[in-house]
């Protein structure tokens, strides 16, 4: 059997912050606790991320990074499968990063850097959905354009998606983790 290369400290570190974020929620983690699940040192831990900003900072530059490149795939949505794949695909990240719509305001108020960066995230959001839904109106999935009438600005549906799924059902086995809805 082939051993695993070893993952380096820092990406394992997020991976467990990622983790601990989502299923406590970012104010109810510390650092401490993050190097105690580790099983490292606080120092090691401040080595790689001297402030607690730093790491929810490095997880929404990957959350961004990954958003951007499926945003830009909305240009490619003709029917209804790529909306659906599209829009899953969206939800899963969403749900991959749920830290940071569970804490949205708390963390904005926090973090001016993410502040600004979030309204990026809202923005292209909203050009993704228009995208997505004028590309199948011009190969004419004319099926959906009943979908959005009662939508007066393509943000408003993002908006009401994750509305829907921050209020979304708690989990039977922790309090403090949510489910996906069934498929």
């Amino acid at each position: 059997m082939a051993k695993k290369a070893p993952r380096r400290t820092a990406e394992r570190i997020l991976e467990v912050t990622l983790d601990l974020f989502n299923r406590f929620g970012e104010p109810n983690v510390s650092t401490t606790l993050i190097s105690a699940e580790l099983n490292i040192s606080p120092g090691n831990l401040y080595y790689h991320y001297p402030a607690k900003d730093e790491l929810i900072n490095s997880l929404f530059d990957r959350y961004e990074r990954s958003l951007g490149e499926l945003l830009n795939a909305s240009d490619g949505v003709r029917d209804v499968e790529d909306a659906w794949f599209f829009m899953h695909s969206l939800f899963e990240l969403i749900w991959q990063y749920r830290f940071l719509y569970r804490d949205l305001n708390d963390l904005l108020s926090k973090n001016r850097r993410l502040e600004t960066h979030f309204q990026w995230v809202l923005k292209n959001k909203t050009r993704a959905i228009k995208a997505m839904l004028d590309g199948m109106g011009r190969a004419g999935a004319d099926a959906l354009a009943g979908a959005d009438r009662g939508i007066q600005q393509p943000g408003e549906l993002t908006r009401k998606g994750d509305r829907a799924w921050r209020s979304g059902p708690r989990s039977p086995t922790s309090a403090n983790t949510r489910s996906m809805p069934p498929a």
